[in-house]
């Protein structure tokens, strides 16, 4: 079932992925740098918002929906919640807007901010509620809907908007339509009136176990784009649309393979912990792990060796970007998958989630320190560094916390085995050399794909031989 989940998670994934390249394809070729950069700019502090006061209602309400029963109002808690936190931050957007006015400061900005905030801690609480639930399906039908919308209008939006409102408008209109597919596949009285009663005692129990989760996950975020806030602060917007752009175009594809399968694993290992105890529930954690190992390890090697091929097609011409960025980005999207996607997994499961937080502060420390030296001297390259560093070290410290509240086997030969086969295919591949940029990517693609899958045949990585032999037998 892990396996299955997984591929459908991957595929609903796959597709909002490759939409999100075309996205990238089209906006670097319609939106210059500087516009680019204050796009991703305002969505970075709205995903930062949206984790804050957020996170912590989505993390209790998926470690704890299996024992709704056993909590006293536990879907009234979250939804009065829920409202209360928007209806503080409402107050507060429209106080904002005031000060910002009478200092003759643009006010669109936080007014759309808002709203696009609120949209999207609804619609990531019902892919929680769907994740939850085992409706993959769901969840990838209308993530690829969400994307398409939000694509379409922005390039609709673009012809008759300021680029940068085009771009925020079209996401809101992505989110809004979004939200309406998700209620219209709800059950039918999922909320009855007289669950929307709250308890005190269960709020804090959600706010016990949430809140640090939600400070690890905001450091995290913190993480992920402190970088974007230092560069627009030190070299500009123009710049953090070049580094934003490559960020976004290597990161997004590498988490959404390591989300997807941790989309589909953690309710599942849940269910196998409640269901058949904490022993059976380490064995599915430990088969899950070696799968996310298995295709996240050849995947970064894959993207190593079509970087040129990729950012010709992809990029505008526009847009400065480096190989040495974009390599750098692969090492830091693939420390900071495995430390949250696996080791910090571990912490949730175990309940342990005071651990979150000092993984995260300490990297976020170490991203600033290092940011403000390596900037000035490096330009965006310094930035990539400072990240890859500083999410290394938040997977090690995850990796130690994790070992002491959640003791599992780490796969260390598996993963021997994933990295000896991605570099032979890494080596066999690297001197493909064809002069049309879309022929060597497919070729490339292609060819990797085979080779590992073969080598890895060959080395029994996750028992393969066993599993085609079986197959055959069957046959």
């Amino acid at each position: 079932m892990l396996i299955n989940h997984s591929i459908i998670y991957f595929l609903g994934k796959l597709a909002p992925a490759i939409l999100s390249v075309i996205s990238v394809m089209i906006y670097t070729r319609l939106v210059n740098p500087t516009e680019y950069g204050l796009f991703s700019l305002i969505m970075t502090i709205v995903g930062l918002m949206n984790i804050f006061f957020f996170q912590w209602l989505r993390s209790s309400f998926i470690r704890y929906y299996n024992h709704r029963y056993e909590i006293k109002f536990f879907e009234g808690s979250i939804v009065k919640s829920y409202l209360t936190i928007s209806g503080i931050l409402g107050i507060f957007s429209i106080l904002l807007s005031i000060v910002f006015k009478f200092l003759s400061i643009e006010v669109n900005y936080i007014f759309w901010g808002f709203i696009l905030l609120i949209l999207l801690s609804i619609f990531e609480m019902l892919i929680t509620y769907f994740r939850t639930v085992l409706k993959p399906k769901i969840v990838v039908n209308t993530n690829f809907i969400k994307v398409f919308i939000t694509l379409m209008a922005s390039i609709i939006l673009i012809i008759y908007l300021e680029n940068v409102m085009a771009l925020i408008i079209g996401s809101i209109l992505g989110l809004v339509f979004g939200i309406f597919l998700y209620i219209k596949k709800l059950e039918k009285n999922t909320i009855k009136i007289k669950q929307l009663n709250s308890d005190k005692s269960t709020q804090r129990q959600f706010l016990k176990y949430g809140i640090p989760i939600t400070f690890s996950f905001a450091l995290s975020v913190t993480l992920q784009n402190i970088d974007k806030l230092m560069i627009s602060a030190i070299l500009g917007l123009q710049a953090n649309g070049n580094y934003a752009v490559s960020y976004d175009l290597i990161h997004n594809l590498i988490y959404m393979i390591m989300s997807s399968l941790s989309l589909a694993s953690f309710p599942l290992i849940l269910k196998e912990i409640k269901s058949t105890g904490i022993r059976e529930g380490k064995i599915k954690f430990v088969e899950y792990g070696k799968l996310l190992l298995f295709i996240s390890i050849p995947t970064s090697f894959g993207l190593a060796l079509i970087l040129e091929e990729l950012t010709s097609i992809v990029i505008g011409l526009d847009y400065k970007i480096s190989n040495k960025l974009l390599v750098l980005i692969i090492y830091a999207s693939l420390f900071h998958g495995i430390k949250s996607f696996y080791f910090d997994l571990a912490l949730q499961i175990s309940g342990k989630t005071k651990y979150f937080f000092i993984p995260a502060f300490v990297a976020v420390a170490l991203n600033v320190i290092l940011n403000s030296f390596l900037l000035k001297k490096y330009g965006i390259d310094g930035a990539a560094i400072a990240t890859a560093l500083s999410f290394f070290v938040a997977m090690i410290l995850s990796a130690f916390y994790s070992k002491k509240s959640y003791s599992v086997p780490f796969p260390w030969l598996s993963l021997l085995k994933i990295l000896v086969s991605s570099l032979i295919m890494y080596l066999c591949v690297e001197n493909i050399d064809i002069e049309n940029n879309l022929v060597s990517l497919i070729v490339k693609v292609i060819s990797g794909s085979l080779i590992y899958l073969l080598i890895s045949i060959l080395m029994n990585s996750l028992n393969l031989r066993k599993v085609l032999l079986n197959k055959v037998r069957k046959r």
